[in-house]
């Protein structure tokens, strides 16, 4: 795989194809309130670690590659069910799902989907603060 392209430009490029480039290619980037709240929301998926409730473990701040859609990234969040299968988790269920997250979300499953195993489940609330 020459370059993949970062699960976050996928959202970017969903947003903006300008401000993709601007932050992926050019690499320059300026904080706004609304990346000021996303890190604050992110923190804790971004410090890693992992835990374990009724059979779930939780994974934070998890690697992905996908060298068969080129495809890269760091996975917020993912739940590894009993059964041993993923489910990447974005986000409480009253958060909502705009069409920029969802080509976020997209890029994570096809990471999933050409790991060994099972792949993903299914995308459990993913979205974003209203």
């Amino acid at each position: 795989m020459d370059e993949a392209i970062m699960l976050s430009a996928l959202q970017h490029y969903a947003f903006c194809p300008r401000q993709c480039a601007l932050i992926h290619v050019e690499q320059i980037w300026t904080e706004n309130a609304q990346t000021t709240r996303g890190q604050q929301v992110h923190e804790r998926a971004h410090g890693g670690g992992s835990e374990e409730r009724d059979g779930i473990k939780t994974l934070r701040s998890l690697p992905l590659v996908s060298r068969e859609h080129g495809i890269a990234g760091v996975a917020d969040v993912v739940e590894i069910l009993p059964d041993g299968s993923p489910r990447p988790w974005a986000g409480p269920k009253s958060w909502t799902v705009s069409s920029r997250d969802s080509a976020q979300i997209k890029g994570t499953t096809l990471a999933f989907s050409s790991c060994p195993g099972d792949g993903l489940t299914a995308t459990f609330a993913v979205g974003s603060p209203q």
